[in-house]
């Protein structure tokens, strides 16, 4: 018994150690910058570390203010990883495995996020500009403040989201699930929300003008003092939405859908 404990012991030893190697070198590619990291994951060359059609195991790595524009991290085992006040415009965290992975201060404008899993996280006044989240789970986050301008976040989950005075000018909302999120003076001026599920969701003076609402779900949503100027509301569900002092001039409402009653108007 006490020699197969022991050889438990020493192979998870090596395991450990040979984990710890691995990493040393997927750092040390790090450091020859993005071109070479982004090569040897193409296969085309910087091959230093075994078959790069493997996920890249970077857990728990010290990452902080680390320069890591254009890296291709995609499907990448972020998990536990210091990537406070990193810089990663433009790199590629699709699919990435980000659970307990510190992001403070982190610069992701036109990062490509897609798929990933960021429910429950504060990211509050978090910069996302023009970052591609589409079909990420961002359900339950605290996003208050953040700047999405022009982001991609189709059919992203952000159910119960506190998207409070978030800035997502010109986002791409469709087919989001924005179910009871919180976008109370958010600016969702030119975005597209159409067949978005916003039931529930409160958008107590957001500006919408302009905005993509067609065939998008607004069942009791709250949006009183919302500016809906030139929204086009085309198949959108209204029943039972509160709209006390909402900004209706000029809308056309021959084609929207009230299952119930518009109260009050």
């Amino acid at each position: 018994m006490l020699a197969h404990k022991q050889c438990a012991m020493l192979y998870k030893e090596n395991c450990i150690e040979r984990c710890q190697l691995v990493k040393q070198r997927y750092l040390a590619i790090f450091r020859l910058g993005w071109k070479a990291w982004n090569s040897w994951r193409a296969g085309t060359g910087y091959k230093y570390v075994g078959d790069s059609t493997v996920q890249v195991d970077l857990s728990d790595c010290q990452l902080q203010e680390a320069d890591l524009r254009f890296f291709d991290l995609g499907s990448a085992n972020l998990r536990g990883a210091d990537l406070s006040y990193a810089d990663l415009r433009e790199a590629d965290l699709s699919g990435a495995d980000l659970r307990d992975a510190v992001l403070h201060g982190a610069r992701l404008n036109k990062a490509k996020l897609r798929r990933v899993d960021l429910s429950e996280r504060n990211m509050s006044g978090v910069s996302l500009q023009e970052a591609d989240l589409s079909y990420a789970d961002l359900s339950g986050m605290n996003l208050r403040r953040a700047g999405l301008w022009w982001a991609k976040l189709y059919e992203a989950k952000l159910a119960n989201a506190d998207l409070h005075a978030a800035f997502l000018s010109g986002t791409d909302l469709r087919r989001a699930d924005l179910r009871g999120a919180d976008l109370s003076g958010a600016l969702l001026n030119d975005a597209n929300l159409g067949q978005a599920n916003l039931e529930g969701a409160k958008l107590t003076s957001a500006n919408l003008k302009n905005a993509d609402l067609r065939e998008a779900n607004l069942e009791d949503a709250d949006l009183q003092d919302a500016n809906l100027q030139g929204a086009d509301l085309r198949g959108a569900r209204f029943n039972w939405v509160y709209l006390y002092d909402a900004m209706l001039r000029g809308l056309d409402l021959s084609d929207v859908r009230i299952d119930g009653s518009l109260f009050p108007l």
